[in-house]
């Protein structure tokens, strides 16, 4: 293999290099989920603001996470 062969091949796995960081980068920053914005919602229901359930078990209340008190509310968590 020429020298000049050696240099674009090497050239070549930089870009490579250079593409697949990037594309990483890219990646990762679209999987971050960005948190929503609280001013102006009238009702912030958060999956993670359950505690103290099982997995499938029937749930009775839901916390509003918006700052106004509105939580989500049934008189039977079965229906």
């Amino acid at each position: 293999m020429s020298l000049q062969m050696m240099s674009q091949l090497r050239e070549w796995r930089i870009v490579a290099s250079v593409l697949c960081v990037l594309s990483v980068l890219s990646f990762r920053s679209f999987l971050s989920a960005a948190e929503p914005p609280a001013a102006g919602l009238a009702l912030w229901l958060k999956a993670d603001a359950v505690t103290g359930i099982a997995t499938g078990s029937p749930l009775a209340a839901w916390p509003d996470s918006s700052g106004h008190n509105r939580a989500a509310a049934q008189a039977a968590a079965e229906q």
